[in-house]
């Protein structure tokens, strides 16, 4: 067997360096040396970890095979691992021709360039022990008399280096896809969420941070330029200065290493506001426990204040409204206990009727004004629960309002009271499917109303009519709405003392009362109960007025 090593060596005439060869000349070495190369020569060949053959350029058989490709040349076929030495290529795989490469053998033994890191699929699946994807190298050999050529082809599964690479495009793109996610979810919390590193630097912040950022409009023109400008926020405690860096509640749980939380905090916005909050901050760990930065979540709690708010102006106004007519009641039975004790005690005493009339007629005013407190009351606590419950029925609008009208007549004959009918005559009687009680409810205050802020003598003015679908109601203050129906509407205008411009937006709201109202009695509940009781018949509630002095008129309109 003729010896060989493996050499670059310059091709034919000197002439390019694209063109290459690689000589296997006899080793002109001492007999033990030579024996020695060729032993380990031969293993190395034998044993690589990939395939290599060397095919005769003129008969295109293959001369030699290392172990690698034999075996796979079994898995393939099944045939003799050692019957691959002999095989003719192009009979052996036919398929190459679809890639080219016997093609590119015969280009290698012509032209002497190599064919490099090319790869190739097999065409089907080879089985689990064999690989899907190849890669191939072509050398052309020059043996030592310059004339035959052979060519050296070597191979190499590459399967496992696409499938790994798969797998970790995979695993890139899924881990992409939580990350958006993730940035998603962040993005759409409901409260404002920043965090820092353990420097302080700003990492990360939602969109609910940065409305409450008091540079807000900075930042937002920055990221329109393609600039970062972070955001700061301007943390107050209850006295409205301003805290010091070292003493928010992230800053704080980052030293401390403990969670902060406080609802005792505002933040002052862009427009001046101070928003109430609830801050919980909490320190951010590695995997060994230190501390690398802090996270903190602010949630607008001005919603929650105002309804601790108004839990304290309801039980202030509930137990100022329930102490007046508690202390005259309580008055008026003393003066009528003093009066039986003397009808008992003593002979010939003359007791007055109208005297205790008054008495009588004084409590009883107490008592229906009690239990008005005790009903509104009861109404907001179902409003607020959302038990509120109608029982609609039909009924007529305009005898109601006419009974209405003439009670509060007979009740107030200080007051002149008009009641104009404008109904078209198609319409004839206003009746309705509407809850009797409470429709009568929200008249009843409204018209008390009208006695109670206007002068005596004054003229109080109810007119009923229909307002058509598509008309455009309620006040400039509130919105005006459309209606989407045929409603009865029900004005009562008074001569009374007006309602300010300032106060119309916050009329309907509970326990609002206009600044002018003095000591005029009054909860402020029962303009926001009749508005409620208004939306509740899919209706709607307004108030105009031409400021102080000028009266007001109250427009109530529920669908036929």
């Amino acid at each position: 067997m003729t010896s060989y090593s493996i050499s670059p060596q310059p091709g034919p005439s000197q002439e390019t360096a694209r063109t290459s060869h690689v000589a296997l000349t006899p080793s002109p070495t001492d007999a033990d040396t030579d024996d020695a190369n060729r032993q380990a020569m031969g293993l190395a060949f034998e044993h690589a970890p990939f395939g290599v053959v060397v095919i005769g350029s003129k008969t295109r058989h293959i001369k030699i095979a290392n172990r690698f490709a034999r075996e796979l040349y079994h898995l393939c076929t099944s045939l003799p691992a050692a019957s691959l030495t002999g095989k003719q290529v192009d009979d052996l795989l036919p398929w190459m021709e679809s890639d080219e490469i016997l093609t590119q053998l015969s280009q290698v033994a012509e032209t002497g360039v190599p064919v490099l890191s090319r790869f190739m699929d097999l065409p089907s699946d080879p089985g689990e022990h064999v690989g899907t994807h190849w890669g191939y190298d072509m050398v052309r050999l020059k043996t030592a008399a310059g004339h035959a050529y052979d060519l050296l082809v070597t191979f190499r599964d590459y399967t496992p280096v696409l499938q790994e690479r798969k797998r970790a495009q995979a695993a890139t793109f899924a881990a992409l896809q939580r990350t958006e996610l993730l940035e998603s979810i962040f993005e759409q919390i409901a409260e404002a969420v920043v965090v820092r590193d353990r420097d302080g630097k700003l990492i990360v912040y939602n969109r609910e941070a940065l409305t409450l950022a008091h540079n807000q409009t900075v930042v937002e023109r920055g990221r329109a330029h393609g600039e970062r400008v972070d955001p700061d926020w301007d943390v107050v405690d209850a006295d409205g200065k301003s805290l010091a860096k070292l003493d928010l509640p992230i800053w704080r749980a980052m030293f401390s290493g403990k969670s902060m939380l406080t609802d005792q905090l505002r933040v002052r916005k862009e427009n001046g506001t101070l928003t109430p909050l609830l801050i919980h901050a909490t320190p951010l760990r590695d995997e060994v426990g230190d501390i690398i930065g802090a996270v903190a979540a602010f949630q607008d709690i001005s919603v929650v204040k105002e309804e601790e708010r108004l839990k304290d102006e309801m039980t202030t106004v509930a137990s100022h409204e329930l102490r007046q007519p508690i202390t005259v009641i309580q008055g008026h039975a003393q003066r009528l206990k003093r009066q039986l004790r003397q009808l008992t005690e003593q002979e010939h005493v003359l007791i007055n009727p109208a005297s205790l009339r008054k008495l009588a007629d004084g409590m009883e005013s107490q008592t229906a004004r009690l239990n008005r407190l005790v009903s509104d009351l009861l109404d907001l606590s179902r409003m607020q629960s959302g038990h509120l419950q109608l029982n609609p029925e039909s009924m007529s609008l305009t005898r109601l309002l006419e009974r209405l009208v003439e009670l509060q007549r007979e009740a107030s004959a200080d007051h002149q009271f008009f009641i104009e009918d404008k109904v078209p005559p198609e319409h004839g009687e206003l009746v309705g499917i509407w809850d009797e009680g409470r429709i009568e409810q929200i008249l009843t205050n409204l018209l008390q109303n009208a006695v109670k802020y206007s002068p005596a003598g004054g003229e109080i003015r109810v007119t009923l009519d229909v307002i058509p679908r598509g008309t455009r109601v309620g006040s400039q203050a509130r919105g005006r709405k459309r209606l989407t129906s045929d409603s009865a509407h029900v004005a009562i205008t008074d001569e009374g003392i007006g309602i300010p411009p300032g106060a119309m937006v916050h009329l309907f709201e509970r326990f609002y009362r206009a600044p002018n109202s003095g000591d005029i009695q009054g909860t402020g509940l029962g303009l926001y109960i009749c508005q409620q009781l208004a939306a509740a018949h899919r209706g709607y509630l307004w108030a105009e007025s031409r400021g102080l002095g000028h009266g007001s008129t109250f427009h109530l309109a529920v669908p036929l």
